[in-house]
């Protein structure tokens, strides 16, 4: 009896939930899932109740990442991608992150990219496994809603003067070939930038990142740019630096206010004059956290020793006196 009892009382709360979900608003029926990264939402949708199986139609994560692709680009990831993009009905798309070989399918990515934009993304990565995609210049101009920019392996086309990208808070470019100007004019255009990451990037010669206006940019990483000769930093704002790479001329505006600073240099045949580690380590000398190679440091603790040596001496000389 015990036994019987229990079973109907299972099947009971069962009944209850099963009639609770299906009263509930189509609207909100089709939210549920939306929110999940578009493989988890069809997954999950179609071991649950009919109503919700056509719910990830309305998703908001279009994340299409490495393991995505490499499960699937045997299989016709292509044609996965533009079939869950033609069936589509939902209003948003606030992220799309891609992993892909864009030989042969630019026609394709371009499309994805307008359906995107229509749908008002917020966060957008393109990671493509070899050079052959230009972003040009109309997709920037119509990022309007865009905060999150990363760009890896593809040639950019930005406009002189832009007209999308005014809410951009983080920017990564990975493996790209970028100019002066082109900082120049993100820095400059983007006043909600918070965070940029350069990496491999090449032909890059001299980069002034200039951000006096800029009253949200913190955080700076560059990794591996190897024909950069000479950064020059003005930005009241900016509280981290992360370097890594060759030996280089940094010059920091003072009054700048440097939080943490990491240079990791790599080795390299050409000598390191003293004086040149003398002008980065004064250029430092504020940063409350400093990690670095051990020539930095033994001059940043020498010129330390010397300035305490120095005021001794001047305070034994005037004692004397």
């Amino acid at each position: 009896m015990d036994n019987s009892e229990n079973q109907n009382q299972l099947l009971e709360e069962k009944k209850t939930k099963s009639d609770s979900s299906n009263n509930l608003p189509e609207d909100i029926v089709q939210s549920i899932f939306t929110f999940l990264p578009i493989k988890n939402a069809i997954v999950t949708a179609s071991t649950v109740s009919r109503r919700y199986k056509r719910s990830w139609r309305h998703n908001r994560k279009f994340l299409f990442g490495r393991d995505f692709y490499l499960q699937y680009r045997l299989l016709g990831m292509t044609s996965i991608v533009d079939h869950l993009f033609n069936c589509h009905k939902g209003n948003e798309i606030k992220t799309f992150q891609l992993h892909i070989d864009p030989i042969g399918i630019e026609g394709l990515i371009n499309r994805w990219l307008q359906i995107c934009i229509q749908k008002d993304i917020e966060d957008l990565e393109l990671h493509l496994y070899r050079f052959g995609f230009t972003v040009e210049f109309c997709v920037f101009n119509t990022l309007h809603k865009l905060k999150t920019l990363k760009l890896i392996q593809c040639v950019i086309q930005l406009p002189e003067v832009p007209i999308g990208l005014q809410f951009l808070q983080t920017l990564s470019l990975c493996n790209i070939h970028v100019s002066e100007n082109m900082i120049d004019m993100l820095i400059g255009h983007c006043k909600m930038l918070n965070s940029v990451d350069l990496i491999c990037c090449f032909t890059i010669k001299k980069l002034n990142l200039i951000a006096r206006e800029n009253k949200h940019f913190e955080k700076l990483r560059i990794i591996g740019c190897r024909d950069l000769e000479n950064i020059e930093i003005n930005s009241p704002t900016l509280r981290s630096i992360f370097y890594h790479g060759k030996f280089l001329t940094i010059r920091i505006v003072q009054g700048m206010q440097l939080y943490e600073a990491l240079f990791q240099f790599t080795p390299s045949k050409n000598y390191m004059w003293c004086a040149e580690l003398e002008a980065l380590v004064k250029e430092l000398y504020h940063v409350s956290i400093l990690t670095t190679t051990p020539q930095l440091i033994e001059v940043y603790i020498f010129i330390l020793l010397w300035s305490v040596f120095s005021s001794l001496l001047f305070y034994l000389i005037l004692y004397k006196l």
